[in-house]
């Protein structure tokens, strides 16, 4: 049997029957899924973050599923886009550990501000936008 951990980052603050219902309904989809493809929930834990919630969900299969297929059940669990996007790309170029949650932001790309000719309000573009536009 093999042991896996699904890592899901979600950026939205729930609470009550909201939360309950967004959980059960990840259980019961990883549930059809296990049956088809051989793994099973064993444990399930969540931690609240500052912008929402952090999800373990540990599984153990019968099989070894390959990075691709985790990060594809991340994605059907809520993951953030942004996060399952970089997590194909460290697969892909073939970074081991490349399942990671962070606790802070270690970069946030700068932004460009531009005033409005028409309201003079000022507002960030965004930056790989403007570059494709340049081209």
């Amino acid at each position: 049997m093999r042991r896996y951990i699904l890592k899901i980052d979600i950026d939205l603050k729930m609470e009550g029957w909201v939360l309950n219902n967004f959980i059960d309904t990840r259980l019961v989809m990883l549930n059809y899924l296990g049956g088809r493809m051989k793994f099973r929930v064993s444990d399930f834990y969540i931690h609240d973050t500052q912008r929402g919630h952090h999800m373990y969900i540990h599984i153990i299969s019968e099989r070894e599923l390959k990075p691709e297929v985790i990060n594809w059940l991340q994605f059907l669990c809520g993951d953030d886009q942004s996060r399952v996007k970089i997590n194909f790309e460290r697969i892909k170029r073939g970074i081991k550990h490349w399942n990671k949650l962070f606790a802070r932001v270690t970069y946030r790309r700068p932004k460009k501000y531009v005033k409005c000719p028409v309201c003079q309000y000022k507002f960030a573009i965004d930056y790989e936008r403007e570059k494709k536009n340049e081209k």
